[in-house]
């Protein structure tokens, strides 16, 4: 689900898993006109470190100011880094 604007928006994904370090996702229906996006892992320095290209686009059908659209990002944002590194440890083990 995505907090917009004081209203949640439900919604189903078709995500791909094409290994541990590329994943890509797709609308499939919900309260949502689209949404896409993909992560992929890249292990660097001896494995120590990842470095993470994400790429997501929402479409709520709404027409939001860009002071919204910036605080639902700095808002959603952190917890999905954080949701990719706690993958990535789990992996690790």
């Amino acid at each position: 689900h995505l907090e917009v604007a004081f209203k949640t928006l439900k919604y189903r994904l078709n995500q791909r898993h094409y290994d541990d370090a590329y994943v890509e996702w797709e609308y499939v229906h919900g309260d949502l006109v689209d949404t896409h996006g993909f992560y992929k892992l890249f292990a660097y320095d001896g494995g120590k470190r990842t470095l993470v290209i994400y790429d997501a686009t929402s479409d709520s059908g709404t027409v939001l100011p860009d002071f919204i659209l910036e605080m639902l990002t700095e808002r959603s944002l952190p917890g999905v880094i954080e949701a990719l590194r706690e993958g990535v440890k789990r992996k690790r083990k």
